[in-house]
């Protein structure tokens, strides 16, 4: 920044002018503290420019870029600020990240020094104050309205804006004039096409049509599939002269690799960031390699980092990377051994299986490789409590197993118990996430080897993976079992 913009920011009465006809200098001064990366790339700069002019925004971009900081709790509090709208609304799919998102608002208005300082407490609730983190993070904040008179509120998808109003103590009753929509897709509701037409309609229908005529509306994007409701809107608002469109990824447009990071937070290496770093003492000034990103996710980096995104019926895992390996070949030894389930009990032979796979781990240099010795598919009269009980027992002592993880679903709790009382070391495990992103925490392991399938052992767990593309359709039970089989290496406890 230059130095007469550092001067004019230093007084009060220029900089609020200033910071008034300037987003960008309003996001330099007053959130200095939220930008971890003080460089910020020349995209967002034009987002700023964007905000200036007025202009309807949809941006699509790579993960950590900043996109809901600057242009979803920064932009809303410039606008609350300066009292450029008197109504906003924040929808998400899922209401309770939208209430999220108000809270995070709030955080801002109510202890940003900077913002206090300058235009008073913005929000203030005696019943409850923004100290009392644990319960505000839990239940986020539904609606609130700012001392300045702007309300706040908080919604989820089929939640409609018709009949939505607010009384300003200056302009009387109003409508809604400010919506942000942030990250509407999601791996889960990507895969119904049909909830997708109706989710789109549905916006245009019940959410756009609701606003002020001269509302603004800011969509934020983070690519799921190539037929989700994000590329709908793109396509829908692209030529609208009232609407700008971002692509902003890691190298550029869609599915560019020009090995030229746009933003100097990033180098490609690992070895370029310690060089680097070594020399920053500022933890929150380092660069991050693009390496470890690749590394961490491989379908999640193409698809959220260079917009190369997943189509419907896309498989995660190819046959190819399905490694064979020969008894013979195994380790001499493993460090443990551990058992995932994914019960099912039932007699019916319609019903899911129950999924039962055993993997051998060995950790050398850092490189955690896995061994699947053994994956079995029970159904019908073999789903009978006490068979698979007994099974689970067999395995148990066959491998010397360590530890056995049991999902908490169809009974799998009640299940675990009657394992703890045949003296087997059981753990209960919940999922947090969709079975697709759990698998796909794991393809960089496949991508870069360390995964191999014992030959005659895994055949029925190889024809599931290779087919599985997270629809609900999918047969599933023996993947869900793997990777339940691969979980918790780092918090390990072993029974002697």
């Amino acid at each position: 920044m230059q130095d007469l913009e550092l001067q004019l920011l230093s007084k009060k009465n220029t900089r609020i002018v200033l910071c008034e006809r300037s987003f960008k200098h309003f996001v330099i001064y007053y959130f200095y503290e939220s930008l971890r990366f003080p460089k910020l790339a020349e995209y967002h700069f034009e987002r700023f420019r964007a905000v200036d002019q007025g202009l309807n925004i949809y941006c699509e971009g790579h993960r950590e870029s900043a996109k809901t900081t600057l242009l979803g709790i920064a932009y809303e509090a410039w606008t609350i600020c300066y009292k450029k709208a008197r109504f906003i609304c924040n929808l998400c799919y899922d209401a309770e990240k939208a209430k999220w998102l108000n809270f995070m608002l709030a955080n801002m208005l109510g202890n940003n020094q900077r913002i206090v300082e300058d235009f008073g407490r913005l929000y203030a609730k005696k019943q409850r104050t923004l100290n009392d983190d644990d319960y505000m993070l839990k239940s986020g904040i539904g609606e609130f309205i700012t001392t300045n008179g702007i309300k706040v509120k908080a919604f989820g998808m089929g939640q409609a804006l018709r009949g939505e109003i607010h009384y300003h103590h200056e302009y009387g009753i109003v409508r809604p004039d400010f919506l942000l929509l942030d990250d509407l897709d999601n791996s889960k509701n990507t895969k119904n096409k049909t909830l997708i037409a109706d989710d789109f309609a549905f916006l245009q229908q019940e959410v756009f049509w609701c606003m002020d005529t001269n509302g603004i509306k800011v969509c934020l994007w983070n690519v799921v599939r190539q037929d989700g409701r994000n590329v709908r809107m793109k396509n829908e608002y692209k030529k609208n002269p009232r609407w700008i469109c971002f692509s902003n990824f890691i190298y550029g447009e869609a599915g560019t690799e020009s090995w030229t990071p746009l933003w100097s937070r990033y180098v490609n290496t690992e070895k370029e960031a310690e060089e680097v770093n070594k020399y920053i003492p500022n933890k929150d000034e380092c660069v991050v390699s693009l390496q470890a990103k690749r590394a961490e996710e491989w379908s999640g980096f193409i698809q959220n980092w260079l917009w190369i995104p997943m189509s419907a019926g896309q498989t995660v895992i190819e046959l190819k990377r399905c490694q064979k390996i020969k008894k013979a070949d195994l380790p001499e030894k493993f460090d443990y051994i551990q058992i995932g389930g994914d019960p099912a009990f039932s007699t019916k032979t319609s019903s899911d299986s129950f999924g039962i796979v055993v993997t051998g781990h060995v950790i050398k240099e850092d490189i955690h490789y896995k061994y699947i010795l053994e994956a079995i598919k029970l159904q019908g009269e073999d789903k009978l409590q006490e068979h698979v009980e007994e099974v689970f027992e067999s395995l148990y002592h066959k491998y010397g197993v360590s530890l056995i993880k049991v999902e908490n679903n169809n009974g799998g709790a009640l299940f675990a118990r009657a394992l703890q009382k045949r003296h087997l070391a059981v753990e209960i495990v919940s999922a947090t996430r969709d079975k697709l992103s759990r698998l796909k925490e794991y393809e960089g392991d496949f991508m870069r080897e360390y995964i191999f399938f014992l030959e005659d052992m895994t055949e029925e767990l190889i024809n599931q993976l290779i087919n599985f593309t997270g629809e609900d359709w999918n047969e599933d039970d023996l993947v869900d079992a793997m990777v339940w089989s691969f979980d918790g290496y780092k918090t390990m406890w072993i029974v002697l």
